[in-house]
């Protein structure tokens, strides 16, 4: 009996005015984990990773570098974008619990801001903003990756909402057909910012570009060019700074991060676990931000050297053992989709969402929807490098809204039986 009424709720979000809900889930959203960080006072608790050290370095030393135990100088271990934002932080409010807590309270916002924006996202594909409206609330109201959320010493909750940000923008060029100059400038843009929180960001949009010269013939072929040609070159453009930066510092032209050869060496080695939380545990794990031989190394050797020798030494490795390479990649793909998290229960929660989240792609496969189009590619070329490196439940966060939107698109299109026009199909020819 409760069935209908709930049904009969649902629908009448989309009655409800967009910024309305955009804003209510936002609220509920930083509200609970705000909450959750005072009541729990985990931003007393002082975690070091690589982007941290780098931001203590740039307050400390004025130096964007030593990310390890011991100082090695400038780095390119890590994307900018977040060692920076740490950087204003700590010098604002010091290296110490305060600076924590506003550190948390910049990711808890950012990780809201992803969850308000799913209504509109659905109405950018074509959806009913309930769709997105029901994503967003669970979301927001059920943070069972609550430390990945909120504590803020990584680059995944401003790597998802700059994900999202592209998806509504391309969502929205390619519904309007209005291939702009200033929407392609502002689109390359968006791109540049994204490429300096995550570099892993680049073989989504690489995709989403071929995508779009595929299946958008709305416009002639030349004019399509011309637009993705001019944002992939304002995008470029904006990148000179930081790969300038690298070149004058190390010396090598390479794209934002040279830490590649370290990763696969310590992900694809003798009694190597897919589960990076497993590896740190191995006395053979020679990762020099938990080691300080290999520190040293860097130091000793330079950061571009030691990172070439560690890529030849995964090289070797893999020529070695091609069965276990093979045997640890299936696993880690497999891990990289259903993750062990720390209580049962949130495991069940993210293998039931991945679950429902491939029910509805195939939905909309079945469809032809708009929304396929433009999550596919995330999902094809985004877990492409964690594929090949150990993997961890923060690694997949940045795509977990378009599994989260298409769990709701599956549980909307089933349980409320609905018949939605073909409208969200993508233009053609």
């Amino acid at each position: 009996m409760a069935a209908p009424k709930i049904i009969g709720a649902a629908r009448n979000l989309d009655g409800q005015a967009l910024w309305m809900s955009c804003a209510l889930i936002f609220v509920f959203s930083f509200v609970l984990r705000t909450s959750l960080v005072l009541w729990t006072g985990q931003y007393r608790t002082m975690e070091i990773p690589e982007p941290a050290s780098v931001a203590q370095s740039i307050v400390q030393q004025n130096v964007f570098g030593n990310p390890y135990r011991v100082s090695t100088g400038p780095t390119a271990h890590t994307a900018p974008f977040v060692p920076y934002l740490l950087s204003v932080v700590y010098r604002l409010f010091g290296i110490g619990p305060r600076a924590q807590l506003v550190q948390a309270l910049l990711s808890t916002a950012a990780c809201s801001f992803q969850y308000a924006l799913l209504p509109v996202l659905a109405t950018c594909v074509g959806w009913p903003a309930r769709v997105g409206t029901l994503a967003g609330l669970f979301g927001a109201l059920f943070p069972f990756r609550f430390w990945l959320e909120t504590k803020g010493t990584f680059e995944h909750t401003y790597a998802a909402l700059a994900l999202l940000l592209i998806a509504m923008m391309t969502a929205t060029v390619w519904r309007s057909k209005r291939f702009s100059l200033w929407s392609a400038i502002w689109r390359g843009v968006v791109w540049a910012v994204a490429f300096h929180i995550s570099a892993s960001l680049l073989s989504v949009c690489a995709l989403l570009f071929i995508v779009e010269m595929a299946k958008i013939r709305t416009e002639k072929f030349s004019r399509r060019v011309m637009y993705l040609a001019t944002a992939a070159g304002a995008s470029l453009l904006l990148l000179v700074p930081w790969t300038a930066r690298n070149y004058i510092r190390f010396g090598k032209l390479f794209y934002m991060r040279d830490n590649l050869g370290l990763e696969l060496a310590v992900s694809n080695r003798d009694d190597a676990s897919p589960l990076i939380d497993q590896n740190m545990r191995s006395p053979l794990y020679r990762h020099p931000n938990g080691s300080t031989v290999e520190a040293l190394k860097v130091r000793q050797e330079g950061e571009i050297a030691y990172n070439q020798e560690r890529m030849r030494e995964a090289r070797r490795w893999v020529q070695t053992h091609p069965v276990s390479f093979i045997r640890l990649t299936l696993k880690r793909i497999w891990y990289f989709w259903f993750p062990p998290m720390q209580r049962t229960w949130q495991t069940a929660i993210y293998g039931l969402l991945t679950i429902l989240g491939f029910c509805g792609a195939w939905i909309a496969i079945r469809r032809d929807q708009m929304a396929i189009w433009l999550i596919l590619p995330l999902w094809v070329a985004y877990p492409l490098i964690y594929y090949l490196i150990e993997t961890s439940v923060r690694y997949r966060y940045p795509i977990d809204w378009s599994v989260l939107v298409l769990a709701s698109y599956a549980v909307t299109f089933w349980w409320m039986q609905e018949k939605w026009p073909e409208q969200e199909q993508l233009p053609a020819s």
